[in-house]
């Protein structure tokens, strides 16, 4: 499929040629995922994209999980939220907090 015939749900964030856009994606029958960096500031943070492929609806949620402890220990939860969006047929979408898991950066300077 031509990228002018995809679906605004289905198109990439990730750009063409980057080494890991394979890796980085995943497609099902109902959703799709993608993980990806976005700056910023200085720093660069990962999110988790969930999105519906077919019956599409216009709403979506952004999810950031708690500092420290409790976000690693809610952090499962928070992925099968934003799928559960997704099977509802929007988007949901994790945002790892500056420090803390993939994201790069210092939490202690983004607690003010």
């Amino acid at each position: 499929m031509d990228e002018g015939n995809r679906s605004r749900a289905t198109q990439s964030l990730l750009r063409d040629g980057d080494e890991w856009s394979d890796a980085a994606c995943w497609d099902s029958r109902h959703y799709r995922r993608e993980s990806f960096f976005f700056p910023s500031g200085e720093d660069r943070l990962y999110g988790s994209l969930y999105a519906a492929t077919e019956g599409v609806r216009p709403f979506g949620v952004v999810v950031c999980p708690s500092w420290g402890m409790e976000g690693r220990i809610l952090l499962e939860w928070c992925h099968q939220l934003a799928l559960g969006v997704a099977d509802a047929g929007g988007t949901g979408l994790v945002v790892q907090w500056p420090g803390s898991q993939d994201s790069t950066g210092d939490p202690q300077g983004h607690r003010r």
